[in-house]
């Protein structure tokens, strides 16, 4: 009997640790979503499809979290392009 309360002291504290982290990087894919102007659309489809805190969910928000990142790295390069072209062109037309 002690080893079935064990187990499932175990499991709730797996549960509580998943439903924690499927938060957390719930937040942190919204935010990124916000900064990236990310569409409505993209955003409930992709959430229709990972709610909860199972693993495969938790794995997709840890994906979604990398490419938000990579786009971030791909906008801030265009940015840094554009700021280039606007410099170049005051000093050419100075």
């Amino acid at each position: 009997m002690k080893l079935l309360v064990d187990y499932t002291s175990e499991l709730e504290e797996k549960k509580k640790s998943s439903e924690k982290l499927a938060t957390q990087l719930l937040e942190q894919v919204r935010t990124m979503w916000l900064r990236l102007n990310i569409s409505e659309s993209y955003m409930t489809d992709f959430l229709s499809t990972t709610a909860g805190f199972k693993p495969h969910c938790i794995q997709a928000l840890e994906a979604e979290l990398l490419h938000c990142h990579e786009l971030q790295k791909q906008n801030v390069g265009q940015l840094i392009d554009v700021a280039r072209d606007d410099v170049q062109q005051h000093f050419n037309c100075s």
